[in-house]
């Protein structure tokens, strides 16, 4: 339930199938606000929302993970990351169901394939793990851990329009929803983007959550001089561990 005592159904279920028969990649509870957003940015390029882009609110999966990295959005790089690539994985991730690699950039066969799909998320746990640890411990990595986005859609540079509040969306409440959940199961959090946008939306929790937060915002790094303590009790090796289920 959210704030208000309703229920919080998945919006993405009906985006799935909007998109399989006419490729719409923006939910059309969102549509209004989002041409919203873009009318407003014209020179700003970089700032506009992707319409053409698959949106990615999570990758991997929140029910099960104990620690969760917020992000602020996922970006957008022209002839880079691949949306159109392994969209039955997506649309897995997207829908909760069960997968042996829900951070699917850490399956072999996809690695196998030389895929461009989210490497960035595979950067960054290569940072945190070492590259050796994190093939061998692959895919209970991938189940302990999930990635959620403040806003869904995808941009080159996030807009002060929605960063700071003055437009919502409103499948953004499953987002913030899926993180009060987490916390209330005492799941680790680790903001990576979006610390102020973030602990507004999980405020009720902010004195008894345990949680890290990165230091660079703009490279979001988790390497061990950038990852710093919120109110978690000790180190950066703590973090891998309850990751890795190291008592």
């Amino acid at each position: 339930m959210n704030r208000n005592g309703e229920n919080v159904e998945n919006p993405w279920i009906e985006l799935v199938k909007l998109y399989e028969e006419d490729g719409t990649c923006i939910h059309p509870l969102d549509k209004k606000k989002i041409d919203e957003i873009n009318s407003q940015l014209e020179g700003k390029i970089d700032e506009k929302i992707q319409i053409s882009q698959r949106p990615l609110p999570y990758l991997g999966n929140p029910y099960t993970a104990n620690v969760l990295f917020l992000l602020l959005n996922p970006g957008y790089k022209e002839g880079g990351i691949g949306s159109g690539e392994h969209y039955e994985l997506w649309k897995k991730n997207i829908l909760h169901e069960d997968m042996d690699y829900p951070i699917y950039e850490l399956d072999p066969e996809v690695r196998k394939n030389g895929s461009r799909s989210h490497r960035w998320f595979y950067v960054r746990l290569k940072q945190l793990f070492g590259k050796e640890d994190l093939l061998k411990n692959a895919e209970k990595i991938s189940k302990k851990i999930c990635f959620v986005e403040y806003f869904p859609y995808h941009s080159k540079k996030a807009s002060s329009l929605w960063k700071y509040g003055g437009i919502t969306l409103p499948t953004q409440e499953y987002g913030f929803e899926l993180v009060r959940k987490a916390v209330e199961r005492g799941a680790i959090i680790v903001i990576m983007k979006g610390k102020k946008q973030w602990l507004k939306k999980i405020c009720e929790y902010k004195s008894r959550i345990e949680y890290y937060q990165t230091t660079n915002a703009q490279g979001s790094s988790l390497t061990k001089d950038v990852v710093i303590r919120g109110v978690f009790p000790d180190d950066y090796n703590e973090l891998r561990e309850k990751i890795l289920g190291v008592e």
